[in-house]
């Protein structure tokens, strides 16, 4: 048998139907035109052949049911056994219907979007589903072959391209509605899931019942560690993209968007401390976000969140990648002075004004990396107290 070669629903090749080979055609358009409808002793025929598959139709659905359970999720009963046989039932009346030129009630005509958003709630791989489908052309070949005389091969040469573009515009009808749902669902599921994770963060103490259905929904258990990531609201499509790749290598991953930050939600693979060089590689160099403490269980993500927005609000407008509370203490505590920071940074930036732009920046840089090099080293505990004073003076002021 030579396979059709397929673009869309147009056949460009030679086909052997059966003993009956067929040479497709084509416009310019590359769009496959049937014969023109016979008015003659043609037309009659053909419209008997169909009456006679329209009177039979038991016998079509009987084969098509066991050809059809010969594909994987239709083996499993993934689709009731029931629901498969009457929507072949449908099928069939819709695709005679179509063929032999009938009137097609509107409840006919909804038959194939109906299948298409019911596989889509059903999680039957598309492939699966146009295998299945295509199934059709397959049966009524064989049953008007079966039906055909001697003297109908002509007919059936002239009708094939007919019946195939039938059969592959109910195909693509019922793709379209498949993805369409498919689609639906989707978004249906990030409202929810964003409904549960809002009322979640909103929490100081969240309730079992609330942990596990936001545990549910984002796919993880209650138990498991959760890394949370928070930026500004204008830097979300950074976040964004972040998710789009910690998502393709396979990683749970949730970004909820709120007024003033963008949170990002991933199960944490690394160790129980968020250290930096993990934190950067899963999430990037070129995202700037905060990053909270490790959330050990979907119930302390509400606090880590907290902490991932402090940080956010609290980094320079300079500063890029993902902070931690080691990398960014300085600036959060800083922050947190108020408009004490100033009053404190004065006489510091007063010292500064004789010294040149570049020194400047120099000399800053210098200070604000003291805690880090006095905690490292042995000098005395009140030298390392000054160190982190200046630090958090010059973090806290603006420049």
């Amino acid at each position: 048998m030579v396979a059709p070669v397929c673009t869309g629903w147009v056949v460009l090749a030679g086909t052997d139907f059966g003993g009956y080979v067929v040479q497709m055609h084509t416009d310019g358009d590359g769009i496959s035109r049937g014969p023109a409808a016979d008015t003659g002793a043609g037309a009659d025929r053909w419209a008997e052949l169909v009456r006679l598959l329209h009177a039979d139709t038991d016998t079509l659905v009987t084969e098509f049911l066991r050809r059809v359970h010969q594909i994987r999720p239709y083996a499993a009963g993934v689709v009731p056994a029931e629901r498969v046989e009457a929507d072949a039932v449908a099928s069939f009346d819709y695709l005679l219907r179509r063929i032999g030129g009938l009137p097609v009630p509107d409840r006919v005509w909804r038959t194939g979007p109906e299948v298409g958003r019911d596989r889509a709630h059903r999680e039957v791989p598309l492939e699966d589903l146009a295998t299945a489908v295509r199934l059709d052309f397959r049966v009524l070949w064989n049953a008007l072959r079966d039906r055909a005389g001697p003297d109908d091969v002509a007919l059936l040469v002239d009708r094939v391209e007919d019946v195939w573009a039938v059969v592959e515009n109910y195909t693509s009808t019922i793709q379209i509605a498949y993805l369409e749902e498919t689609a639906r669902m989707a978004r249906e599921r990030r409202r929810e899931r964003s409904t549960l994770v809002a009322r979640l963060l909103a929490s100081t103490e969240p309730e079992p019942a609330e942990v596990h259905r936001v545990a549910l929904a984002l796919g993880v258990e209650e138990t498991a560690p959760m890394l949370v990531a928070a930026g500004p609201a204008p830097d979300r499509a950074a976040l964004r993209s972040c998710a789009e790749l910690l998502a393709a290598s396979g990683r749970t991953v949730h970004v909820q968007e709120e007024r003033e930050h963008t949170l990002l939600l991933t199960r944490w693979l690394g160790t129980d401390s968020t250290d930096a060089g993990a934190v950067t590689a899963a999430l990037g160099q070129d995202v700037r976000c905060g990053v909270g403490p490790v959330a050990h269980g979907v119930a302390q993500v509400p606090a880590s969140a907290r902490m991932a927005t402090a940080i956010a609000d609290a980094l320079p407008a300079n500063r890029v990648g993902p902070h931690t509370v080691r990398q960014a203490w300085l600036w959060l505590a800083g922050s947190r002075l108020g408009p004490a920071a100033a009053e404190l940074a004065a006489p510091i930036r007063a010292g500064l004004a004789s010294a040149r732009s570049g020194e400047q920046n120099r000399l800053l840089e210098t200070v604000l990396g003291m805690p880090r090099a006095v905690r490292s080293s042995r000098w005395p505990p009140g030298s390392i107290v000054t160190a982190t004073r200046w630090s958090i003076g010059c973090a806290g002021s603006p420049s």
